[in-house]
């Protein structure tokens, strides 16, 4: 699920982006919007957006100040600012944040569109290479294979585990499922 914050203190731009992209074309699962920094703040409470469109001048909190501080809580999420300045200090602001693209306006919906594509397909990849990393990390060594086996056939069978048989058990949450790994401790 790829989730997206457009932020926008001009509403018919805002609401035109809304409209004329074709979200679920372009994978995008789940869409919000905020007029103003603010606005987006209470929005990402509860909703972590992966990408992050967003106006640079607005009244208030700029969106380069904005992303700088979701760059803090959501260091993955990608980046596309939106502006009516060609400004080289916003571009070097929006270049040193790591944005995947800087749209002009008038808004030009085909460019708009290739740079959500761009940013879904770097949530992906990123996507892939934690669970990689994840995986890696999670997948005892192969000398470690018969002491799991051994501990889950003892846990099954209801038989206490000895003061010598230490495991780590990893609670994670992946799409929304509980999944409880074990796996062996070498001392």
């Amino acid at each position: 699920m790829i989730r997206l914050i457009i932020v926008e203190d001009e509403k018919v731009i805002r609401k035109g982006i809304e409209k004329h992209i074709p979200w679920e074309d372009m994978g995008v699962n789940e869409v919000r919007a905020a007029e103003n920094a603010e606005e987006a703040f209470k929005i990402c409470r509860e909703f972590s957006p992966d990408i992050i469109i967003s106006d640079i001048k607005m009244p208030g909190l700029s969106g380069i100040e904005l992303c700088q501080k979701f760059r803090e809580s959501l260091p993955d999420s990608q980046i596309i600012f939106i502006s009516g300045y060609s400004d080289k200090e916003y571009l070097k602001a929006a270049i040193s944040l790591g944005a995947i693209s800087y749209v002009e306006k008038p808004i030009n919906i085909s460019e708009l569109s290739e740079a959500i594509h761009k940013a879904v397909i770097s949530v992906q990849r990123l996507r892939r290479q934690n669970t990689n990393v994840l995986q890696t990390l999670l997948t005892p060594h192969p000398s470690d294979k018969d002491n799991v086996i051994n501990a889950v056939e003892l846990s099954e069978r209801g038989k206490i585990l000895t003061n010598e048989s230490i495991f780590c058990v990893l609670g994670l949450t992946v799409n929304n499922e509980n999944v409880y790994l074990m796996f062996p401790v070498a001392l």
